[in-house]
């Protein structure tokens, strides 16, 4: 069965036009959804084994989806900063928070 080309939707990435394969789409997910999952229980820094170990992957998925773990913390931060447990924040600091307890630094586009 042969991929399609089509655009990879990734906020914050620049756009690219990939072969992808459905399974493909679905452990991107399940590799957003593992992170979230990692700091409801608290842990805002996990490594990709963890990751790995959590969707049932080999800890080099996160590379081939994502490039680095950096990378793939910058995608959940920026696009489903409203998933994560910030309970207490008000909402106009949420997406600040969020950044900077997954990636470890400020926002530099933001005033």
């Amino acid at each position: 069965m042969m991929a399609e080309p089509r655009e990879i939707d990734t906020p914050g990435a620049f756009p690219v036009k990939r072969f992808t394969q459905k399974r493909g789409d679905a452990t991107r997910a399940k590799l957003i959804d593992a992170v979230i999952a990692f700091a409801n229980e608290g842990h805002w820094r996990v490594s990709t084994r963890q990751l790995g170990q959590y969707v049932g992957v080999r800890h080099t998925a996160v590379h081939r989806h994502f490039g680095h773990v950096d990378l793939l913390r910058r995608v959940v931060a920026r696009a489903h900063w409203h998933r994560l447990p910030l309970p207490g924040v008000l909402i106009d600091y949420r997406p600040v928070l969020a950044w900077a307890l997954l990636v470890g630094e400020p926002r530099k586009d933001l005033p």
